[in-house]
């Protein structure tokens, strides 16, 4: 294991390694055409994360979440396209009709 993953400060400092930042495109489930997701490595539980800069409108006007898990980058990412397009259809089927530019919501690019 690299250096950094054996790096100690208690509990007030976190280290993630930012593994790979991907660029989704498509016009039928996003509303401005592509989004962004990040996979990140904890070093200490030995998993990855993939998180989206794209969020869905839930039913009290709150953002529903979406991340991926997996042993590794390419689980992680498949993880979360999977947990993705499964919310954009629950939520689909729940409205009765496509989604829409509302529907949706995006990080602030600062935090992301």
């Amino acid at each position: 294991m690299s250096k950094w993953g054996n790096l100690k400060y208690g509990d007030k400092i976190a280290i993630k390694r930012l593994v790979n930042e991907y660029r989704l495109f498509s016009q039928e489930v996003f509303p401005y055409t592509s989004c962004k997701v990040r996979v990140w490595y904890d070093g200490e539980d030995g998993m990855y994360y993939a998180y989206g800069n794209i969020f869905l409108h839930d039913a009290v006007d709150d953002y529903d979440n979406i991340c991926g898990i997996g042993k590794d980058e390419n689980a992680a990412l498949d993880d979360y396209l999977y947990n993705f397009l499964n919310l954009v259809a629950a939520h689909e089927e729940k409205l009765g009709r496509k989604l829409g530019d509302d529907d949706y919501g995006y990080c602030d690019p600062h935090e992301f």
